[in-house]
């Protein structure tokens, strides 16, 4: 399968409409979006016979890894402007296409692609992407944009179409960071007295009350290990892998959650969860700067309470999320080049560096 030479930029013909069988999909834009960048599609439907039920990019392992939120827009008439994109969380990863590609496309014939899956559209708010109508998808690719060339499967109705699209690829340093998500969300567990009280009607997560206190931390010695950056110099944008050090801070929490409940007289009173947890919080910096890790305070720490789940069996479960301060980093920087202009989406890519390996 072609794919990109490391040391070009993204080709013209990557951003150019792709027919797929009375489809056209179209790789529309590559955003910065927060930490990553946004990989934005638009498909419209030309004269397909059925509106599109679900469709796979052929997106490799490990550069999977490296997806993050999922956003769709609702249908919309090809000839005006598209809404705005809504988070869309009916996605699999991987995914598979629910057919083999025909024996005559262009990709993948005969065989079933597996990636990244778009699911049950045409189900939910955004409507049947019918003839004469277009639909956005996009996700978050937490990498610097590098472009391959992949299957995409659409499915709808009984049709299985395949064509190739540009995807992300991505680089995997020898020495790669380990991005251990931070550990800070937990479930406390009510027990309530099965023949009396009950949770009432109408609770919410600002009903609960919550109260802490803040453990002695501590900070590991930094670990030192390669991630993958972009870095512009003399007009260029490389892309390459990096030396940083990555922190970590550990801290014990002692945490009672106070929750409402309601029995045949008197009230309000409440059922207690109490638990003793350790968050942990990572930060990255590069060789020559020091993480600073705020220290913590009843003012700068919080508690957030993101769900209440009557389990039906006399228990009552709440998520909850200790929220830290984020650390910073302190160093005397020498003055960075700006960056060149438009080069969002088509950075030139330094693959020289021996320590670079790229998957597919």
């Amino acid at each position: 399968m072609p794919h990109f030479n490391l040391l070009q930029e993204f080709p013209e013909g990557c951003f150019e409409p792709v027919p797929i069988d009375g489809f056209v999909v179209t790789l529309v834009d590559v955003e910065r979006f927060g930490s990553g960048y946004r990989w934005i599609y638009r498909i419209d439907n030309i004269d397909a016979p059925n509106a599109l039920s679900d469709w796979v990019l052929a997106i490799e392992e490990p550069c999977r890894d490296f997806i993050g939120d999922a956003y769709i827009t609702p249908t919309f008439p090809s000839d005006e402007e598209p809404p705005e994109l809504e988070l869309y969380e009916d996605v699999e990863n991987p995914g598979t296409a629910p057919d083999p590609c025909p024996d005559d496309a262009p990709c993948s014939p005969g065989e079933q692609v597996v990636g990244f899956k778009f699911d049950d559209l045409g189900l939910g708010d955004q409507g049947e992407l019918d003839p004469g109508e277009s639909q956005l998808f996009a996700f978050v690719f937490n990498q610097p944009p590098i472009a391959t060339e992949a299957c995409a499967a659409l499915k709808f109705g009984q049709n299985e179409a395949c064509g190739l699209i540009c995807v992300p690829d991505c680089i995997i340093c020898d020495n790669a960071c380990d991005c251990t998500d931070a550990v800070n969300t937990f479930d406390c567990t009510f027990t309530f007295p099965s023949d009396c009280f009950t949770l009432p009607e109408g609770v919410t997560t600002d009903d609960v009350l919550s109260g802490y206190c803040i453990g002695e931390e501590t900070i590991g010695a930094p670990v030192a290990c390669e991630g993958v950056a972009e870095v512009f110099v003399c007009g260029q944008t490389l892309i390459c892998c990096c030396d940083v050090l990555q922190w970590t801070r550990t801290v014990p929490f002692q945490v009672q959650l106070n929750l409402p409940k309601e029995g045949e007289c008197g009230g309000p009173v409440y059922e207690c969860c109490y638990q003793e947890v350790t968050v942990t919080q990572n930060c990255f910096t590069c060789l020559d700067e020091t993480a600073i890790f705020e220290p913590l305070t009843c003012e700068n720490t919080s508690i957030e309470v993101n769900s209440i789940t009557d389990n039906e069996d006399g228990t009552v479960t709440v998520n909850y999320t200790i929220v830290l301060p984020d650390c910073v980093t302190e160093v005397e920087a020498p003055a960075v080049q700006a960056p060149p202009a438009n080069t969002t989406n088509r950075p030139v890519v330094n693959n020289t560096n021996r320590r670079i390996t790229r998957r597919r």
